[in-house]
C-alpha cells in the first residue's frame, strides 16, 4: 500500500491538479495528505472530484494560506479522529483484516508556537495511543546540518528542540531513496538553499507492522516541495529466470571447450567463473 504526501503550495491552478492527479495514478497511493492547498472548502470538493481518491476530510484555508486535504480509497478504512489549521489525526486499516493503526499528518510552520501545538498532539498519541503511530509530512523542521544546503550552517534552536523532540517520544525516521532534499527556496548560485522538511517518522510497533515500508522522495518542478510516498511493502522484484544445467549438454563434443572457456575467462573467482559460464553455455544452446 503506498500513502502519498506533498506541500502543493495551492490547488487552485489546473496544472497543480492535472500534476497531482498523474502522481496519485502513477503511485497508485490509496491515500495521500495534501497540505498549504490554499482553497476554501467548495473549491476543495470540486478539485478532488477530478482525483482518483474521491473520499475527504477537508481544511479550508484561512486567507491565502494553509488548507488541508486528506483523501482516500474506499478500499481503505479511515476514521478521522482529530484536525487543525496544521495536522490531521486518522485511524487507519488497509482492508477489514488489516491491523488498523495511527497516520498523524503534520504540516509545520514558520510560527514555532503551531510546531509546538504539532509536537505536544503527536507526543501525546505515540504516548497514550495503543495503535502504532506514522507521522507524515511537511515539518518544516531539520534534525541536522546535512539535511541542509546553503545559507547558515548553525542549526537553529528549533531544528535542535525537533530532533530532541522525535528522540523523546521514541519517533524513528524511516530515512528516504531519492534526492537527498524536499524543499528549494528557488534561488540560485550563493542564495540556494536547500532542506529536507519532508519526512515520515514512526513508532518501533509501527515498524514492527511494516517492516519493509520505504519512503521515496519524488522529483518534482511546480512547487517548492517534493512530493514524498511511503510504501509500506515494496514492489515485488521479478525474478530472475532459474539457470539450470542439463544433462545431454556434457555429451557434446563441444561442451568440454565451453568449460575450457568459462574458467580461463573467470580466473580464480569463482563468481566470474559461473557468469561465464553460464553466458557461454546460452550462447551455445541458442546456436545449437
Amino acid at each position: 500500500m503506498s500513502i502519498f504526501s506533498w506541500n502543493c503550495r495551492g490547488s487552485g491552478g489546473p496544472s497543480t491538479i492535472s500534476t497531482l492527479n498523474r502522481y496519485l495514478r502513477s503511485t497508485g497511493a490509496l491515500l495521500a495528505f495534501i497540505s498549504e492547498t490554499k482553497c476554501s472548502d467548495r473549491l476543495a470538493r470540486k478539485r478532488i472530484a477530478r482525483l482518483p481518491l474521491q473520499n475527504c476530510e477537508i481544511i479550508p484555508s484561512r486567507g491565502r494560506g494553509g488548507g488541508l486535504w486528506m483523501i482516500w480509497a474506499n478500499e481503505v478504512m479511515v476514521s478521522v479522529l482529530e484536525n487543525s489549521f496544521s495536522f490531521i489525526v486518522a485511524r487507519v486499516q488497509f482492508g477489514p483484516a488489516a491491523k488498523p493503526w495511527l497516520l498523524f499528518a503534520a504540516y509545520g510552520d514558520c510560527d514555532d508556537r503551531r510546531n509546538n501545538e504539532i509536537w505536544s498532539k503527536l507526543s501525546d498519541y505515540s504516548s497514550t495511543n495503543n495503535l502504532p503511530v506514522c507521522a507524515i509530512g511537511d515539518f518544516n523542521c531539520i534534525t541536522e546540518q546535512s539535511e541542509k544546503q546553503g545559507g547558515s550552517s548553525k542549526l537553529k534552536a528549533k531544528h535542535k528542540k525537533f530532533r530532541s523532540f522525535l528522540q523523546k517520544a521514541g519517533l524513528m525516521d524511516l530515512g528516504y531513496s531519492g534526492p537527498a532534499y524536499t524543499w528549494a527556496n528557488n534561488q540560485k548560485g550563493r542564495s540556494l538553499i536547500l532542506e529536507r522538511l519532508d519526512r515520515a517518522v514512526v513508532t518501533a510497533d509501527w515498524i514492527n507492522l511494516y517492516p519493509n515500508s520505504k519512503l521515496f522522495h519524488i522529483p518534482n518542478y511546480s512547487s517548492d516541495h517534493l512530493p514524498i510516498l511511503l510504501r509500506t511493502e515494496p514492489k515485488p522484484k521479478r525474478k530472475a529466470k532459474a539457470f539450470k544445467v542439463e544433462q545431454w549438454w556434457s555429451s557434446q563434443h563441444d561442451f568440454g571447450d565451453i568449460c575450457a572457456r568459462a574458467s580461463s575467462n573467470g580466473g580464480q573467482n569463482w563468481d566470474k567463473v559461473c557468469g561465464s559460464f553460464k553466458k557461454e553455455l546460452r550462447a551455445w544452446e541458442k546456436r545449437e
